[in-house]
């Protein structure tokens, strides 16, 4: 969602991510080192790449698509 900046779940771009299954390589992670590797997937692409790794390490980091909330 916050790649598509909307907050609108059915919105074309959000299900086509949301429907995508895992590479294989994540799938295979544990639950915190996928929530790590999206973290920083996400920071990459809602940030310049010189900011990515302070962003993934950033436990504040909210897209701000998702701190303004629905409408």
């Amino acid at each position: 969602m916050a790649v598509e900046q909307t907050d609108d779940l059915e919105q074309a771009g959000v299900q086509r991510c949301v429907q995508a299954p895992d590479p294989a390589p994540v799938s295979a992670l544990g639950a915190c080192e996928q929530n790590r590797h999206w973290k920083a997937m996400l920071c990459r692409a809602v940030r310049p790449e010189a900011d990515a790794d302070p962003c993934t390490r950033d436990d504040t980091f909210l897209p701000s698509i998702v701190a303004s909330g629905p409408g």
